[in-house]
């Protein structure tokens, strides 16, 4: 018997094992970090550049993490669970930068809105 799940199939046997890895801890587990980006009329903000870095005080060498906000003016990416901190800048061409701290307690979805504002001319 084969049972499917997002796109691809698995035995019963092979999902079972599968779950004994995720239960062991052997799958890397995330959080998600997922935000919208508006303009100052409130209207979605497509194509801002969006980068998720940790916060200074934390002492890692991780890369920081980039995404571009699609045509709804949303972003979503995965982040190792917390407890951790993340800066969260916004940038879109024609208008002022943001930045904003998130916290990340565990293995949770945390969301962020932006409105920018228009640079001035």
């Amino acid at each position: 018997m084969r049972k499917r799940k997002r796109g691809f199939s698995t035995t019963l046997h092979e999902q079972s094992s599968l779950e004994q890895i995720a239960g062991n801890g052997l799958l890397h587990r995330r959080a998600l970090l997922s935000g919208s980006v508006f303009n100052d009329r409130g209207l979605a903000l497509p194509d801002a550049d969006v980068t998720i870095a940790p916060e200074a005080a934390q002492t890692t060498k991780t890369k920081p993490i980039e995404a571009v906000s699609d045509a709804r003016g949303e972003f979503v990416v995965r982040v190792p669970p917390g407890p951790a901190s993340y800066i969260v800048a916004v940038h879109a061409k024609g208008y002022q930068s943001q930045r904003k701290s998130v916290a990340i307690n565990d293995q949770e979805r945390v969301e962020v809105t932006f409105q920018l504002e228009r640079e001035s001319k």
